[in-house]
């Protein structure tokens, strides 16, 4: 493990995943202190070194962790086939991997911060070592989780002391099925909407279409998951959208490395493209700009509410398996194809101008209400000790 630049007893430890998830905790390094900090760069090819001084014009810690070792291990199976060494090199790079992690985490915690955030959208390995680690140590562990989260082993078997929840259907959703009590799931909203206060549009679209704020859009966000509505969806733009007046914008999912073919030409596939996708600005322009974004099962729709266009979720089910949506009175379920025809019939020919902006409506930023209760936390941590 790297040596931290300063000290990190009783500081709290941000755990960061990727360059966009530290941009939507901003504001939160400046609500908790960025004295009180220190970000942990949680993948090896993660550079951090120069986002203290670069963004906040002081320095504060960075943790980098180390390089995994396992390529050295690869001695000992020479005489073994090509496809069983292909196995045995992935069985010995996870555990190369998990090892290196808990080695890390448990470095980090012998030195007594006070405790950890883990910034991942989503739940995975690292988090549990984070949450069973910091819990021998006596660390407090706070992660926020995003969206609905599935009935699986990595959000089952961690063992975070909370977990911030963006709206109460998805804190309601894991209550149902884990062991986890009310007050460990405390409430606080959307990091996103810190951000959109302060979000003005820089024209970054008209890259990819110059025209593009004389016509109505429609973004259109693919998944891996659901290949056939995708398929309903594009062949009912492409039969009834006039193309004087929409254009149709398409961005995809991450995973997504291959464009589309047999498009009509007012279809703008934007580029399978990482910096992209990773680039929350990026997708904040397009949803302000969109009369109708339309997306399946993903957290998307719910960041697409909160500006002015109307925003589709489309899944073959009667209630959606996102647990915000059937008490969301911004986000508009589709649930069959019938349905599909019928309301955006009905919005494609509505002579309304265009939609741009934002509509919600902001009160105590997310990011305060999540470091006042952190604070309250660490403080009744040292009592309790």
């Amino acid at each position: 493990m790297d040596t931290p630049s300063c000290s990190i007893q009783n500081k709290i430890i941000v755990s960061a995943v990727n360059r966009s998830q530290i941009k939507l905790y901003e504001e939160f390094y400046q609500k908790i202190g960025l004295n009180n900090i220190s970000i942990l760069s949680s993948e090896n090819n993660l550079d951090l070194s120069d986002y203290p001084k670069k963004y906040f014009g002081v320095d504060f810690s960075v943790i980098k962790p180390p390089k995994s070792k396992s390529t050295s291990m690869l001695q000992i199976v020479k005489c073994l086939s090509l496809t069983d060494l292909i196995l045995l090199h992935k069985i010995i790079s996870i555990k190369s991997c998990l090892c290196d992690y808990v080695n890390l985490y448990t470095g980090i915690f012998s030195l007594n911060p006070a405790a950890i955030v883990d910034t991942a959208g989503e739940n995975n390995g690292r988090g549990i070592i984070i949450s069973l680690t910091a819990k021998k140590h006596n660390v407090i562990s706070f992660n926020y989780m995003n969206g609905a989260k599935a009935n699986e082993p990595n959000n089952l078997d961690t063992a975070f002391d909370y977990w911030f929840m963006p709206d109460k259907a998805t804190k309601e959703l894991l209550i149902s099925y884990t062991q986890l009590q009310a007050n460990q799931l405390p409430v606080i909203g959307h990091l996103s909407k810190d951000i959109l206060i302060s979000f003005k549009p820089k024209n970054v679209l008209s890259k990819y279409c110059s025209n593009y704020l004389d016509k109505k859009i429609i973004s259109f966000y693919t998944s891996p998951l659901y290949r056939d509505e995708q398929i309903e969806v594009l062949k009912t733009l492409a039969k009834n959208i006039d193309q004087s007046k929409y254009i149709v914008f398409i961005k995809f999912h991450p995973s997504d490395l291959e464009k589309l073919n047999g498009l009509p030409q007012h279809f703008i596939q934007l580029p399978v493209d990482k910096e992209i996708n990773k680039n929350t600005l990026f997708l904040y322009e397009l949803f302000y700009y969109s009369h109708i974004s339309i997306s399946f099962s993903s957290t998307i729709c719910k960041e697409a509410s909160f500006f002015t266009g109307t925003s589709i979720n489309y899944e073959r089910r009667e209630i959606s398996s996102l647990p915000f949506v059937a008490e969301s009175k911004e986000i508009l379920h589709v649930k069959n194809k019938e349905e599909l025809n019928t309301k955006l019939d009905s919005l494609l020919n509505d002579d309304s101008p265009p939609a741009h902006g934002i509509k919600i409506i902001h009160e105590q930023s997310v990011a305060e209400k999540m470091a006042n209760f952190i604070t309250e936390k660490i403080e009744a941590n040292k009592v309790k000790s």
